[in-house]
């Protein structure tokens, strides 16, 4: 059986603890705080990460209605799997692209060349 896939949130979530635990800064801190107060500091840190990251990438927020790369199958497709914006596109793991009923190669093009136009305008 296969893990599903890490959201954004979780994979900073995981960073942010990788990283406490190997501050030996933190060390006191983790052993009289313990457990619970490094998850929860591990997401906060990931929440602000992920706000971060949206604020400073305005076209996260794009509907992908508004992108005329796509044709209207390859938007139908992604809006079938409730993706509705280039953030969550982004944020769409890619090894499932293949995996959307209605995708295909010229699709997945179209969604390439429009994460390469939407960084490139940045």
């Amino acid at each position: 059986m296969k893990a599903r896939d890490m959201t954004l949130l979780e994979h900073y979530a995981g960073l942010a603890m990788q990283g406490m635990l190997a501050n030996p800064k933190l060390e006191k801190q983790i052993l009289t705080q313990g457990q619970s107060w490094i998850e929860e500091t591990a997401w906060k840190v990931a929440a602000a990460m992920v706000k971060t990251k949206e604020i400073a990438l305005p076209e996260y927020h794009k509907h992908l209605r508004e992108c005329s790369e796509l044709s209207n199958r390859t938007r139908n497709a992604l809006l079938a799997e409730e993706v509705e914006t280039v953030g969550q596109l982004l944020s769409y793991p890619a090894e499932q692209l293949s995996k959307i009923v209605n995708l295909g190669k010229v699709g997945r093009a179209e969604i390439f060349d429009l994460l390469v136009k939407e960084r490139g305008e940045r």
